[in-house]
């Protein structure tokens, strides 16, 4: 039987994606980080519209973001 984890399975891949899209480069005399940001949501049963699930993806990416910001020392 295959088992299917939802929210696990979005969480990974959102990690993924940060990871893929993770680099530094030098310009100048200055290193420039990029860093990217993802917000995944499972739909439920309150969820009935794709705006709904926009929405709180939207609302879980700057929660990641800010999540992530707070755990970099040079930005505390």
């Amino acid at each position: 039987m295959l088992y299917v984890d939802p929210v696990g399975d979005a969480a990974q891949l959102a990690r993924l994606l940060e990871e893929a899209t993770e680099f530094d480069f030098a310009a100048d005399d200055s290193l420039i980080e990029v860093r990217a940001s993802a917000g995944a949501v499972v739909g439920d049963r309150a969820t009935t519209t794709i705006e709904d699930l926009l929405r709180n993806a939207d609302l879980a990416m700057y929660d990641n973001k800010r999540l992530r910001q707070a755990s970099l020392p040079e930005l505390r």
